[in-house]
């Protein structure tokens, strides 16, 4: 039999992600409602990812949801990953549907019964070393990029990136913040090329693996550019 299943994760672990609990912060009855009517779309379960690292208790909207099974998840990124959520939780079988939606499109949802009209607010949190000021901002679906970002950047030699370093994409300021994204990050336009710095690592940089000396160090910081350290040449 088919059946379908939805999944809402609460947190997002990538770089400067913003944070939930302030996104649905006075907002816990349109959340609710939202998933109120996800409940009565399946036969399924509504499946709620929340934020078990420990740091800070998640909001009562989450924790005290109803209708919904919730688990909480704690590690690394990408814990706050939806699909790492789903291979925990439920793996996807064949005949199975999985639906996923973020607590913005959750409290859009409910908004429509509890306002009675489509809602296209937005919280979005600008991000990164290239702003003046990092801040929340209220605005709506597909706002300009520009207008987020008026007189907030520090240069003009950096990279717009509708959503996060990792899985974000590269926009200009004419254009749009995509439609699923709640996060603008700028960062230093990394156009310097280091001769074989493939090979020899001259200064530290950020590293996962113990490839690079500055491991040694694990509280040193780094100001993120977009350069990847190597000539351009072709594969």
């Amino acid at each position: 039999m088919l059946q379908e299943i939805f999944f809402i994760s609460t947190f997002d672990t990538a770089p400067l992600a913003p944070d939930a609990d302030k996104i649905v912060q006075g907002r816990h009855a349109a959340f609710q409602k939202g998933l109120d009517v996800l409940t009565k779309l399946t036969d399924g379960k509504v499946y709620l990812g929340l934020d078990g690292r420990g740091k800070e208790k998640p909001s009562p909207a989450f924790t005290m949801a109803e209708g919904v099974e919730k688990v909480f998840f704690k590690g690394k990124h990408p814990a706050g990953n939806v699909g790492v959520q789903i291979h925990h939780i439920k793996p996807i079988n064949t005949g199975e549907i999985v639906w996923t939606l973020g607590v913005q499109e959750v409290i859009t949802l409910g908004t429509i019964f509890t306002e009675g009209r489509f809602n296209a607010e937005r919280v979005v949190a600008l991000t990164g070393a290239e702003l003046k000021t990092p801040q929340y901002v209220r605005t709506y679906v597909g706002a300009n990029i520009g207008e987020l970002l008026k007189d907030n950047l520090t240069s003009d030699h950096v990279r717009i990136v509708s959503g996060d370093v990792l899985s974000g994409k590269q926009v200009a300021p004419q254009q749009f913040l995509h439609f699923f994204d709640d996060q603008v990050t700028v960062i230093e336009e990394g156009d310097d090329y280091e001769l074989f710095g493939w090979l020899l690592p001259l200064s530290p940089r950020p590293s996962i693996s113990n490839t690079y000396p500055n491991f040694l160090f694990p509280d040193q910081k780094f100001k993120a550019n977009t350069n990847t350290h190597g000539e351009q040449r072709a594969l």
